[in-house]
């Protein structure tokens, strides 16, 4: 009888398969109510029993552009392993580089780490990484206050933000642009105005000032009426640009509106008239070659002096 146990327990302890960490995990968490244990800490991760054909414990590490974005850990069949020049265990480490570019540059490294010596050898973890244990809030990073350095441990706060968790708003500066502010049917003083106000939104908003000066042309060719506007604007335009166009009004038959508008880039910098000619400290955004043939004996072929 003893003899028969003895043999049982010989047949049982040759099947019974090895045993190895599983477990599989993505980016490393920076928030301190979760844990890493599939990074740093594998002796917490479940064991499994690997069944045949598998023979060996894996793990595998997966480095992108120098950080570690994911770990897994289990059993391994030798036959339809990574490894695809042999069908027995691996000798290992093996690592494999990959370059893509296909959305973003990133240089991928994938190491594989074989083992069979011993029951759960595949518990090497990775080095250097750490949670942000200040609080339990991930340094606010759902709201977009800051963020987890996972290599020091502490939180790294955006713009408008401070503390140890990024839980602070500071007190953040609006900066506006400041432009002369008017118009000619209401204020007969806009030609002549230069006192400046601020723009009613950011300078992000409203980074130009402009001023337009619009010409009422009759049907005889008369200019019947005048209007010049300062304002804000988001829109750059080049220097004393001027345009033809009809009148909104279509009653007025044989009438054209003539437009001189300009912009400029800091502070109350809109107290000219735009009248289509560049003059003081305008500047030119394109200069153009300018020439008549009118007998087509190509007299504007070597035109070369730009105005």
């Amino acid at each position: 009888m003893l003899q028969l146990l003895l043999l049982l327990a010989v047949v049982t302890s040759s099947t019974e398969g090895l045993n190895c960490r599983s477990c599989s995990q993505g980016a490393w968490t920076t928030l301190s109510t979760e844990n890493n244990d599939c990074y740093n800490n594998a002796i917490m991760t479940p064991t499994t029993v690997c069944v045949a054909p598998q023979t060996y414990c894996l793990a595998t590490f997966t480095i992108r552009d120098g950080q570690v974005s994911g770990v897994e850990r289990g059993c391994a069949d030798p036959a339809t392993d990574y490894d695809t020049t042999t069908t027995t265990i691996p000798t290992g480490p093996d690592c494999t580089t990959s370059y893509s570019t296909i959305s973003s540059s990133a240089d991928t490294t994938t190491c594989f780490y074989p083992c069979s010596a011993s029951d759960n050898c595949n518990s090497l973890s990775t080095l250097g990484l750490r949670t942000c244990t200040a609080g339990s809030n991930n340094c606010n990073s759902a709201t977009n206050q800051g963020y987890c350095n996972f290599f020091t441990g502490s939180c790294v706060c955006n713009a408008g933000f401070s503390g140890n968790e990024c839980q602070t708003a500071a007190a953040v500066a609006v900066t506006t642009r400041s432009c002369v502010q008017c118009n000619s049917v209401t204020d007969a003083t806009c030609e002549t105005m230069t006192t400046s106000t601020p723009c009613p939104a950011n300078v992000a908003s409203y980074k130009f000032c402009e001023a337009s000066w619009s010409h009422t042309i009759d049907s005889t060719g008369a200019v019947i009426r005048s209007v010049i506007t300062r304002g804000c604007s988001n829109v750059q335009q080049t220097p004393d640009r001027c345009r033809f166009s009809g009148l909104m009004d279509s009653r007025f038959v044989g009438h054209h509106e003539y437009t001189c508008t300009s912009t400029c880039e800091s502070n109350g910098c809109n107290t000219f008239s735009p009248d289509g000619l560049i003059t003081g400290s305008e500047t030119k955004a394109v200069y153009c070659v300018v020439c008549e043939d009118k007998s087509g004996n190509g007299l504007c072929n070597s035109a070369t002096a730009r105005t």
